[in-house]
């Protein structure tokens, strides 16, 4: 999910001074709840950075059963 923020960061920008520049009282609140810093945009990033390597880890231990006919076997990976 952070990577998708991170991706639609822009388009996020966007939309919330949208809401920033808007009359309607709940617009303003969604913004003043919702909207993320620079700041918080850098530690999204490091989290992402951090998290990564953990994330294509356990992507590369996933069992990956392949049930193509006549192929029949199972990968698994382990610790």
């Amino acid at each position: 999910m952070i990577r998708r923020a991170l991706e639609l960061c822009e388009p996020l920008d966007t939309y919330a001074t949208k809401l920033k520049v808007s009359v309607d009282t709940i617009d303003q609140e969604v913004y003043n709840n919702d909207y993320l810093l620079d700041a918080e945009w850098r530690i999204l990033k490091v989290i992402k950075e951090q998290l990564e390597p953990l994330f294509l880890l356990t992507k590369e231990l996933e069992g990956n059963a392949d049930l193509r006919e006549g192929v029949y076997k199972a990968l698994y990976g382990s610790l």
